[in-house]
């Protein structure tokens, strides 16, 4: 059962987007600050959820990352019925950040030791892109974002927070398929999964 108290801010789902793509792109700090008229150090607390996300600073963070923002906010309208699934209700206006229960997670997974290992491995890490094409609010290992992922699987966060070593688990939850067949909501086709009784990878 999902705990339907934990709260969370849109611009919470703003700054994880920006950041997941920022940071596989390589575009540097400085560059995303230039943009939006800040010191480094602004730019820096806007993207960890310390100083609010203006309109201002989501257009010029856009800029620097060729994006239209009708495409960041198409992208953050795929991810809230994701999160609304797993319990998470999300404001329109700024919280506390002893309020944001999503924002700890979103820190946490970029200075994860995993999160280093993932980020340059295309074939391990799901960009946060991908959830633009989602069609559903159920989390599947071969198209749901990684961040995505560690923020909603208590199993995967502790994979990734290990170092993100061997296979990663797969979720077993309602409408996420049989153990070890899982099938893509977006390719039909059956996904390598884990199993834990022989320590070994299997195909079905």
């Amino acid at each position: 059962m999902n705990d339907n108290s934990k709260n969370a801010s849109i611009s919470t789902l703003i700054i994880m987007a920006f950041k997941d793509i920022r940071n596989e792109r390589g575009v540097h700090q400085g560059h995303m600050a230039k943009a939006i008229g800040k010191s480094p150090s602004a730019w820096s607390k806007i993207e960890n959820g310390q100083s609010p996300m203006t309109s201002e600073a989501m257009i010029g963070a856009c800029w620097a990352l060729q994006l239209y923002p009708s495409y960041i906010m198409t992208l953050v309208e795929r991810i809230t019925p994701i999160f609304n699934a797993q319990g998470y209700y999300f404001h329109t206006t700024p919280l506390e950040e002893e309020e944001d229960a999503l924002l700890p997670l979103v820190m946490k997974y970029f200075s994860s030791p995993g999160y280093e290992v993932l980020k340059n491995n295309i074939y391990s890490r799901i960009s946060i892109t991908n959830a633009y094409l989602a069609t559903t609010p159920e989390i599947h290992p071969l198209s749901t974002p990684t961040i995505i992922r560690y923020c909603c699987e208590s199993n995967f966060r502790q994979w990734v927070d290990d170092g993100a070593e061997g296979w990663s688990p797969v979720p077993l939850q309602p409408g996420s398929g049989l153990p070890g067949i899982t099938v893509s909501p977006l390719r039909e086709e059956l996904v390598t999964t884990y199993d834990s009784s022989s320590n070994k990878p299997f195909h079905s």
